[in-house]
């Protein structure tokens, strides 16, 4: 997501955005390990980060802001009480503000490792006959440690890396490579969205659906993703005719950085799950408290023990000072959308949905491609996928009882993912055309218009199968 707006707080507002911001993650983790009145402080961080960013977000998050306030005031109407269902809901926004400051420390400390810079121009540099599926593979490795990150990073090297010299002279083929791995990037970073548990779409979804876990989707959200990116190097091959072009440069792989890069990802997870079966808390608390442990960890492997005091204070002080509130846009648009999925079902007319879905009679099999293909269809329209799901998936859940829940949670990231894909409005599609220099519209519909078709049906036939395999 982008940022907007270049007013420059006073001094005093923006270390009252910092301690809103600390405070959401404070209060999440003692509300996590069991301490009620954590959501006390967490929503209380929530409320005076917000309104301390306004005038500093964008119209979209400003509309979602407004969106979640008017969803609250309803609900508290509803409920006749201000109490714990207003709490709860702000803690849930606070909950994605943690988690964007915990992974943020994560990408701050990336940013500063050299090792992610090589790792990052060797997946430029390999050949035409490699380069799609270096770059799906490698972006995707490093979308899990950077997040949306990963996208200018491997955006501006593509740019500095794909010159007309390097082309042989050929503006066409110019064009072509960057096309290419443009998309073979944001095809990469949308995957994760299918399976990570650092990814805001499952944890968001996993929150509104109840009983769920992340070993309940996690294992099919790999096979999943899995199988679109083979779908997306499959269309890049039909797509595109060859031309050999002398590759410059060093076009080996740099397996042991690979499998570096792979082990610090795999520790965050590690490290995430020791939390949370070690001490009983939810998983999304153990991503709150395991990541900074390996982003902290990382920063001292990259430089001599003598320095590292000095090098942690060049990378988490100008994180806390601007990092955090960096952040503004995602935060406000994920917690707000998720403040309005926790009292969606209060706004909702009793039976509502249960009636729609009765009218529908869709049999579960095809109800799950159908709420894929819905989400993607308003995305089009604009409605960014974070609210279309905040706003579905509990009704969802109530309402078709036979959907097996782990399925309706992969439908709805599904959904989620492939939007992003195709979605002139996203964030992904609005930086990734600007280095393209077409249209987002162009960018989105007419470059990934074909994948996007084939993984829209792909998707939707896979979520099928598995939900007549469940039964």
């Amino acid at each position: 997501m982008t940022v907007s707006g270049d007013a420059k707080p006073h001094k005093a507002f923006g270390l009252l955005a910092v301690a809103g911001s600390v405070a959401c993650s404070v209060g999440t983790l003692v509300a996590g390990f069991g301490h009620s009145w954590g959501q006390v402080v967490a929503a209380g961080g929530f409320v005076l980060f917000a309104a301390i960013e306004q005038p500093r977000l964008n119209r979209t998050a400003r509309v979602y802001c407004l969106i979640a306030l008017a969803a609250l005031v309803l609900s508290v109407i509803r409920r006749g009480e201000i109490g714990p269902g207003l709490i709860h809901a702000l803690a849930d926004g606070a909950l994605f503000a943690a988690i964007f400051a915990s992974v943020g420390l994560l990408a701050a400390a990336s940013r500063h490792s050299t090792l992610v810079q090589r790792c990052g121009q060797a997946l430029i540099r390999q050949p035409p006959s490699r380069r799609y599926a270096a770059l799906t593979a490698g972006g995707h490795l490093l979308s899990i440690l950077l997040s949306f990150g990963a996208l200018p990073l491997l955006a501006t090297m593509i740019g500095q890396a794909n010159s007309l010299h390097e082309a042989g002279g050929d503006e066409r083929i110019q064009r072509v490579r960057s096309q290419r791995m443009l998309l073979a990037l944001l095809r990469s970073f949308c995957a994760i969205l299918l399976w990570s548990p650092l990814s805001v779409a499952v944890l968001m979804v996993l929150g509104t659906i109840p009983g769920l876990g992340w070993r309940d989707i996690g294992v099919f959200g790999i096979i999943e993703a899995a199988i679109l990116l083979a779908l997306g190097a499959l269309v890049d091959r039909a797509s595109f005719a060859r031309r050999t072009v002398p590759t410059a440069g060093d076009t080996a792989i740099p397996w042991r950085d690979a499998l570096i890069l792979a082990g610090i990802a795999a520790s965050v997870f590690a490290t995430a799950s020791l939390i949370h079966h070690g001490t009983q808390v939810p998983l999304t608390i153990g991503i709150i408290a395991g990541v900074p442990l390996v982003a902290l960890g990382w920063l001292m492997a990259q430089v001599r023990p003598s320095a590292w005091i000095d090098h942690g204070l060049m990378v988490i002080g100008p994180y806390l000072r601007h990092g955090l509130t960096a952040q503004r846009t995602e935060v406000a648009v994920v917690g707000a959308a998720a403040a309005i999925g926790a009292v969606m079902l209060d706004l909702l007319p009793a039976h509502a949905i249960d009636g729609a879905a009765s009218h529908l009679a869709l049999p579960p099999w095809l109800a799950v491609g159908v709420i894929v293909w819905v989400i993607v269809g308003l995305g089009q329209v604009g409605l960014n996928p974070v609210l279309t799901v905040a706003m579905l998936a509990p009704g969802l859940a109530q309402g078709f009882p036979d959907i097996h829940r782990p399925v309706l949670a992969l439908a709805l990231v599904t959904g989620w993912s492939i939007s992003l894909q195709s979605s002139p409005f996203t964030a992904g599609i609005l930086m990734l055309s600007q280095y393209a220099q077409v249209p987002p519209a162009t960018f989105g519909r007419v470059w990934n218009g074909r994948y996007v078709l084939a993984a829209l049906c792909v998707a939707s036939l896979f979520l099928g199968v598995l939900q007549m395999a469940w039964g």
